[in-house]
């Protein structure tokens, strides 16, 4: 991949692309062998095969975190603004679910200790 990283830096984005596939050929499970062509598509402007390359990346390695990130940015280029704003509310409510967490830690409460139809204890 090293190779790849080098062309697509240099501007090269055919042979890039040509080292990329060699490295997802000799290590079809490495995600960045697989997030490497949609970056250089990126860089050269080519939103829809990026996007080919990248949906496919996040549904097999979520935790990869620049993989959502990039695809975030490209819906928008790619006319997809549904998509952009799914991931939009998925960070949203991810950020809720942690500021939620540390406010029960805080209370030092678990969820369902909590009764909504309990009166209020001042």
């Amino acid at each position: 991949m090293g190779l790849a990283e080098v062309d697509a830096q240099k501007g090269n984005a055919k042979l890039s692309l040509d080292e990329y596939a060699k490295a997802v050929g000799l290590q079809p499970g490495d995600a960045e062998a697989k997030l490497g062509p949609a970056r250089t598509l990126i860089e050269v402007n080519q939103t829809e095969r990026a996007l080919v390359k990248l949906e496919p990346a996040v549904q097999r390695d979520s935790t990869n975190p620049s993989a959502p990130y990039r695809l975030g940015t490209l819906y928008p280029k790619a006319v997809r603004t549904e998509d952009a704003r799914e991931i939009e509310l998925y960070e949203k409510y991810k950020d809720l679910k942690d500021e939620l967490r540390n406010l029960y830690k805080g209370l030092e409460v678990q969820p369902e200790e909590i009764s909504v139809d309990e009166p209020d204890q001042r």
